[in-house]
């Protein structure tokens, strides 16, 4: 098996097909799945957080079935790098369960005080983020939070250095 998780934290395992390039989407759906653990892990605040995605491409929808807890939140990892091994257990986890379509999207991202992150944080932290390859044009930051009492996300991607902001169906 090699996610591309497994070869954003490994490099890659065995040589792998050329790419032929990525699925193009331009929404995003989030199952109810991933809506309830984001919605818990809303009970955490204080600190930023952040943590894996995991779906897969259909038509031109990137759905999104299972938002992962991030690593430790008083680990020693940057709040968008998480633990390796914690992340690539969740890869392996999904797999085992027969989830193989299943394969790493992107990282859902909360601020200390539970409010959705606004552009400008989202532009900060997709930066940040490319700095060290977590975002492409194939990877997306899902910003999750509260606004006007409900829950709402935002989702981003990179696209030759420019923010695009992605329709998010929930």
């Amino acid at each position: 098996m090699s996610t591309r998780l497994h070869r954003r934290f490994l490099g890659p395992l065995w040589p792998v097909p050329a790419a032929e390039g990525g699925k193009i989407f331009e929404n995003i759906s989030l199952s109810p799945l991933a809506i309830r653990s984001l919605h818990h892990l809303m009970s955490a605040p204080g600190r930023w957080r952040a943590g894996p995605l995991f779906g897969h491409v259909a038509d031109d929808t990137l759905q999104i079935h299972v938002a992962a807890p991030g690593s430790d939140r008083h680990s020693l990892y940057g709040v968008l790098e998480g633990n390796a091994a914690y992340q690539l257990g969740w890869a392996d986890a999904l797999h085992g369960l027969g989830l193989t379509h299943l394969d790493w999207v992107g990282t859902w991202l909360m601020s200390p005080n539970n409010l959705l992150p606004s552009y400008t944080d989202a532009e900060f932290w997709l930066h940040q983020g490319a700095k060290t390859s977590l975002f492409d044009d194939q990877t997306v930051l899902l910003a999750c939070g509260l606004q006007e009492q409900r829950h709402e996300f935002d989702a981003y991607r990179l696209i030759d250095d420019r923010v695009i902001v992605i329709p998010t169906q929930h």
